[in-house]
């Protein structure tokens, strides 16, 4: 697994808990579209610098990663940003498929 497929499947997560867990479900469908909005945007950069921390100073081993972090930090701040792109489409597809769905 890489953290591609880790950001994007805990994105994906994220989407699912807001669609079907009903406190979030709740508390999330009484928000504006633009808060929801930036609530996902948030918790997409959480999940990816947090996937990135655990990965780089943490003690979390994911196969093919290791060279992210023993890279320079122009290139750890790009690869971040193409996993936060990745996460965003994931969380917003799911979401858009699961709100369809929990309807």
């Amino acid at each position: 697994m890489t953290v591609n497929i880790a950001s994007g499947f805990i994105s994906a997560l994220l989407s699912i808990l807001f669609a079907f867990f009903p406190p979030l479900k709740k508390w999330y469908d009484q928000k504006e579209s633009n808060v929801k909005q930036g609530i996902m945007l948030t918790l997409v950069a959480a999940v990816v610098i947090g996937t990135y921390a655990a990965v780089c100073y943490g003690n979390v081993e994911i196969p093919g990663v290791s060279w992210v972090c023993e890279q320079n930090t122009f290139w750890i701040i790009a690869a971040m940003l193409w996993d936060y792109a990745l996460g965003v489409a994931i969380n917003q597809g799911t979401y858009k498929a699961t709100n369809y769905i929990a309807k």
